[in-house]
């Protein structure tokens, strides 16, 4: 045991710069994306693609939604396979949101080292994701981004500490409102039970000294090390932002009550966002400049269930996104507000018979007052038959873009310096800068 003191944390005081908040909606278990865009009508002559038609034949009547419950979507002219899509019937929300140029989606994204092609798949020439199409890996790898290293901090805590550790240093906060997530992995982070909010240690007065003078020693070996170090900053900050969170108060009406809701999950997601903004409505207090939240909805892996529970899942998602807005319009923060979903992977375009399989890439909608929104981004698969060119077998569709595309854009929008650029995303210089996402393309703000 060394003698040393373990240093406090650098204290970064607020310059009551303009708050701007990313808050990251995880849809654990493979979100079936290809039921969430769906090609519709002005697709190009010599392309494949030929719209809806195209899409119901290699779906299959199992899996395809009917054509006249699509939500239509315009596209900008030369921008995609085709000028209209549609979205899934139970987007009303989502889809409003687009039309307001609130609402934009990513097409064909996914865990990515770098580039390639179906031929360089199979060659293996290319690096290629650790286990491809499994659980574990996969959602580790779409939080942190950093596909090849299964160690790796997440995106929101790299993004906390490119924030607090530039020259002109941000305040911020890092918030899970579902546990321990990948994505928050490797920062100081403060868990948000949205039920009971922060738990604190009813003894810590009494307790406290003696806890931190255990743990205010540094160790020889990093395990004990980690683990005083973040006992030590659980007992402080569960006491001081416990208290603070306990006061938090939503400035609108715009979240159902708990009577109002149908679903459990449906209110697991409405209240881990009624957590996050109760948090948001005490910026004036924590005095922070920049804010990450994680929150999680679950039970997208949809092995067994085809177009009933998928929609459950998609209705409950568009609930919550409606009522997250309404309460930041209330707050006057809509537009310093990014809401950016993710996955697993998306689902294979062809049925098992009972359900879908994994897949790799799909389209995933990033939202906020401030996003320039009313287009999609990347490039939408021009062909889903087994022949083309990124799939792989029933439609497990090789990504065109990788996560670092999304985060390139939101990690500019939040103020990371350029040269901090690649401690957020250490393999964003693999791809070419056509295939990242700058703040000017994600955001008018």
């Amino acid at each position: 045991m060394r003698a040393n003191m373990r240093p406090d944390a650098p204290v970064i005081i607020s310059q009551n710069r303009s708050y701007r908040a990313t808050v990251m909606i995880y849809a654990d278990g493979g979100m079936d994306s290809a039921n969430h865009l769906i090609p519709l009508d002005g697709c190009a002559a010599d392309q494949p693609l030929q719209g809806y038609d195209h899409y119901a034949l290699n779906r299959g009547p199992e899996l395809a939604l009917p054509r006249h419950t699509l939500l239509p979507i315009a596209v900008p002219e030369g921008t995609q396979p085709c000028t209209t899509f549609g979205l899934h019937p139970l987007l009303a929300g989502l889809k409003q949101m687009y039309d307001d140029g609130n609402a934009m989606y990513i097409a064909n994204i996914g865990n990515l080292i770098e580039p390639m092609t179906k031929e360089q798949f199979r060659a293996k020439s290319r690096r290629i994701p650790s286990g491809l199409f499994g659980h574990n890996t996969q959602i580790s790898q779409a939080q942190s981004v950093e596909a090849q290293n299964p160690g790796a901090k997440g995106v929101l805590a790299r993004i906390a500490d490119a924030l607090t550790s530039q020259p002109d240093p941000y305040k911020t906060g890092t918030y899970s409102m579902s546990g321990n997530a990948p994505a928050t992995r490797g920062t100081g982070v403060t868990y948000i039970n949205y039920h009971n909010g922060i738990s604190q240690l009813n003894q810590y007065g009494d307790l406290a000294q003696y806890y931190l003078n255990m743990s205010h020693t540094e160790s020889d070996s990093i395990f004990a090390d980690t683990w005083a170090s973040s006992l030590k900053s659980t007992l402080v900050e569960s006491r001081t932002i416990g208290m603070v969170f306990a006061q938090g108060a939503l400035a609108g009406p715009a979240f159902p009550s708990a009577s109002a809701v149908s679903s459990t999950k449906t209110m697991s997601l409405i209240l881990q966002l009624d957590a996050v903004a109760r948090m948001m409505s005490m910026r004036s207090v924590t005095e922070n400049e920049r804010e990450l939240f994680f929150v999680r909805i679950g039970g997208w892996d949809t092995h067994q269930d085809t177009r009933d529970h998928v929609g459950q899942l998609t209705a409950q998602v568009d609930q919550a996104l409606v009522a997250f807005k309404g309460e930041m319009e209330a707050q006057g923060i809509w537009d310093d507000i990014v809401i950016a979903l993710s996955s697993d992977f998306s689902r294979t375009i062809t049925g098992n018979g009972l359900g879908t399989d994994h897949a790799w890439g799909g389209h995933y909608p990033v939202v906020g007052g401030g996003v320039n929104g009313g287009q999609i981004v990347g490039q939408y698969w021009s062909d889903m038959s087994n022949a083309a060119p990124l799939n792989l077998g029933r439609g497990r569709m090789i990504p065109s873009m990788s996560w670092d595309a999304q985060w390139h854009g939101i990690t500019q929008w939040m103020g990371v310096a350029d040269e901090k650029l690649l401690e957020v995303l250490p393999n964003k210089d693999n791809f070419d800068v056509a295939m990242l996402l700058n703040r000017t393309q994600m955001f008018t703000n």
